[in-house]
């Protein structure tokens, strides 16, 4: 008999213990509203909405108290952020946030657990404001309502939710918490397709970009612009990175019919808008930024040159060489080098005709041909009935000439280029006095005199992802490749020339 009553007694515990922690936690709250004072006190059980305020009446919430009480220790803290204080201490468990018999509005809140609460339960809430409604549910201490906006907080839904259970409401997260000067949107928008450039490790697979920010001031984002809470705040101002070179991995449209483009800049991720990107590109005469180059396994470049103007090809080479830092560029005087990846030689192909061009490279074969009809010259040629000066005559300025092709060599295209009336094309990025500037119809090559610090972190970009392409052969391409450029540059996009002027074929 014993037996059985201490068995009763037993099994009356064990049922009494699990029944108190069974038992759910409840939340309580209150508001002081605008004419009305303190509400009625609410009391609802986790996974119930706790609704505090007025909706529809115009009045300003001004106070609000909240507590918890349950099996499991820890409680509720909550700030509230107020007209002319700013944010208040964060109080707790049945303490007052914001003011009493003041006329002060509340326009912010925070809400979050203490204790062991924390472990087993979150906090959603959301707010509805003045001139904007119901804003979307937060939880756990983000803010919610608004900031620097001067709207008053009307009503609050609170809801006690068991982590790893169902959701009792309907989260949107389209929907803002708590808007901001820095996060204006009341509605987020949502990735309708992406477009991936590149899932792999190979740069070559990477789309290459530059930044266009002449006109624009974009941001640089953590998301796609307008997408989440942060994604409207930039990081950073694109405009400060005009004209830099960027990689990327892939590209979303969004709900709105934005696009924004996820690109690598000086080692670092970032979104920002397509328009702010190099696109406006029509091959041949422009493909994106960086292109097939002449490197070797090694990163290096073996080149050989049998032009009458040698000097000027050594010069540029070392000179790219120091704003390197390191020795890309090497000399060799064996002309049947098996280790050669550029050949340099002499052509002509007339002073006048569509096919006339300054230098023609070919990054991916190891070529460049240089027309000394036209490069040591000062020659008059009429276009289009249109009496044109092409002067070349100056060392320093061939000089130059070979430092731009030594570019192409490198993986560079050109930076941009003008028409017959001196107009920018659109795709352009960089001006004329960039050294990687396109030959054009003024055959104004003598303002081509620098070398920026875009072109140079272009040219360390490819070599910090090693992009060596290592597919050269000067010997063999040298007996199949035609030395009319302007031909070749329609075959195939990866060659580089210096036109004078492009043949009519091409639709200029």
């Amino acid at each position: 008999m014993k037996k059985n009553k201490l068995l009763f007694f037993f099994i009356f515990l064990v049922i009494l213990v699990f029944g108190v922690n069974a038992k759910a936690e409840t939340l309580t709250g209150q508001a002081q509203v605008q004419n009305l004072g303190w509400q009625t006190s609410k009391t609802v059980n986790e996974n119930q909405i706790l609704d505090i305020g007025t909706v529809g009446k115009g009045l300003r919430m001004e106070a609000a108290k909240f507590s918890t009480s349950g099996s499991i220790s820890g409680g509720i803290s909550y700030q509230a952020q107020v007209q002319n204080i700013s944010w208040q201490s964060a109080v707790s468990n049945g303490q007052i946030a914001g003011t009493v018999g003041q006329a002060l509005r509340m326009e912010t809140i925070k809400i979050s657990l203490t204790g062991s609460l924390t472990t087993s339960y979150d906090v959603y809430y959301r707010s509805q404001v003045q001139n904007d409604g119901w804003l979307g549910w937060t939880k756990d201490g983000n803010p919610s309502g608004t900031i620097g906006k001067s709207q008053r907080l009307e009503d609050l839904q609170i809801v006690l939710v068991k982590k790893g259970s169902t959701l009792p409401i309907m989260v949107d997260t389209t929907k803002n918490p708590c808007i901001s000067v820095d996060d204006p949107l009341q509605t987020y928008q949502t990735i309708k397709s992406t477009s991936v450039y590149n899932s792999g490790t190979d740069a070559r697979n990477y789309q290459y970009f530059a930044l266009k920010e002449n006109n624009r001031s974009d941001g640089l984002y953590s998301a796609p612009y307008a997408t989440s809470n942060v994604a409207d705040i930039p990081n950073t101002n694109a405009k400060n990175q005009n004209k830099t070179i960027v990689y990327a991995d892939k590209a979303v449209t969004l709900s709105n019919g934005s696009s924004f483009t996820h690109i690598n800049l000086n080692g670092t991720w970032y979104w920002v808008d397509s328009r702010a990107l190099s696109w406006e590109q029509a091959l041949p005469f422009a493909s994106h930024p960086i292109q097939a180059n002449s490197y070797n396994s090694s990163g290096q470049i073996v080149y050989y040159s049998n032009s009458k103007y040698s000097a000027q090809v050594d010069q540029a080479a070392t000179y790219w060489n120091q704003v390197l830092g390191t020795t890309v560029f090497v000399k060799t005087t064996n002309a049947s080098a098996s280790n050669m990846n550029v050949k340099i030689s002499d052509v002509q192909n007339g002073a006048t005709g569509d096919d006339a061009y300054l230098m023609d490279t070919y990054p991916y074969k190891g070529l460049m041909f240089v027309n000394t009809s036209l490069i040591g010259q000062n020659v008059n040629i009429t276009i289009d009935g249109k009496p044109k000066n092409f002067n070349y005559s100056s060392l320093t300025v061939i000089k130059n000439s070979f430092v731009h092709e030594f570019g192409h060599t490198l993986g560079l295209d050109h930076t941009g280029s003008t028409d017959d009336s001196g107009a920018v094309t659109k795709w352009s990025w960089s001006d004329k006095t960039d050294i990687m500037w396109a030959i054009n119809y003024s055959g104004d090559k003598t303002s081509q005199t620098i070398l920026t610090t875009q072109d140079i972190a272009a040219a360390k970009l490819v070599r910090s992802l090693k992009m060596y392409y290592n597919t050269t052969k000067p010997a063999y391409y040298a007996t199949t490749t035609s030395k009319n450029s302007t031909n070749n540059v329609v075959n195939n996009p990866e060659e580089q020339s210096d036109i004078l002027y492009p043949s009519s074929s091409l639709g200029e």
